[in-house]
């Protein structure tokens, strides 16, 4: 137990305490049995103009639609920095809220009809944030929604959010392996944040409520043979909001100087030459260790 204290390993301390002293194990039955808050959820930053971003969402009508939105750094981190969780939505008002809170605007481009109906078709327009991608479920573009003869993925496209496509990894093992991977500390390396070792490569803000929470509920089914083994599959319950970090973690996200999440400020553009390049003076010293934009306390 003191081995795995001095490098801050607390998975192993709880399941070392459980079998030694018989001490309640809060992570037992996880999915993600490495999620800890103590570790992953960070205070809110203001995410730097040149990070990417993406979205994905779980879709729901009866049950809740979930979305999330995550920030990837030039170190390839990911940042989970803003959710929404919704019931009994229509899907113009969940795309209606999805694009409020990206803090852009939804335009009428034209008309369409739905079934005996005529209604508006919608376009988003980049703000104040753009997106490598923005994925749904993949099982809502494989069946109609209940009013109309389109999938409900393309209906989210008529809405507004022209750019959403359908989430990869279909099965279900795939994206919760690359999630435990992303949460997995290193232990070798010093969390950017408390500085303890310790360092994971998914992060999420602390006012993600509905993220934080979806991950701590986020259990395994119970299995019901007579010898009670502990099952693998997660139960399906409490799994939209994990279901949307899963989707977007599928998509493998990486950094793109290119295509960043919002447009360099003048006094960024003031460093460039005239002629489009960048001086050496300009260019960010390399220290070979990761930097935050928030500061440790």
């Amino acid at each position: 137990i003191e081995e795995a204290e001095r490098v801050n390993n607390m998975k192993r301390v709880r399941s070392l305490r459980s079998r030694a002293f018989g001490e309640f194990e809060w992570s037992g039955g996880l999915v993600y049995d490495d999620w800890n808050p103590e570790i992953h959820v960070i205070e809110d930053f203001e995410i730097p103009w040149n990070w990417c971003a993406a979205r994905a969402g779980d879709h729901g009508r009866v049950n809740d639609a979930a979305f999330v939105w995550g920030a990837i750094s030039p170190e390839n981190d990911i940042y989970l920095y803003r959710d929404m969780e919704l019931a009994g939505r229509q899907i113009d008002n969940l795309v209606e809220n999805i694009i409020r809170l990206s803090g852009n605007k939804r335009e009428v481009s034209g008309v369409l009809q739905r079934g005996r109906l005529m209604g508006d078709r919608y376009k988003e327009v980049f703000v104040s944030e753009a997106y490598l991608f923005t994925v749904l479920d993949p099982r809502s573009f494989s069946k109609s929604d209940e009013d109309s003869e389109y999938s409900v993925g393309e209906l989210y496209r008529q809405d507004g959010l022209q750019t959403i496509k359908k989430a990869v990894g279909k099965e279900l093992n795939f994206g919760i392996d690359i999630c435990s991977r992303l949460l997995r500390p290193d232990y070798e390396k010093e969390h950017p944040y408390t500085g303890v070792k310790g360092r994971p490569r998914l992060f999420v803000m602390r006012s993600c409520k509905a993220i934080i929470k979806g991950l701590s509920m986020y259990r395994n089914a119970e299995r019901k043979d007579k010898n009670k083994n502990p099952s693998e599959k997660p139960q399906e319950k409490d799994d939209h909001m994990p279901d949307a970090i899963r989707y977007f973690v599928s998509m493998k996200p990486s950094y793109d100087p290119n295509r960043t999440i919002g447009k360099a400020p003048e006094k960024e553009k003031e460093k460039t030459h005239a002629r489009g390049y960048t001086v050496p003076e300009d260019s960010p010293k390399k220290s070979g260790k990761h930097t935050c934009p928030y500061t440790r306390t």
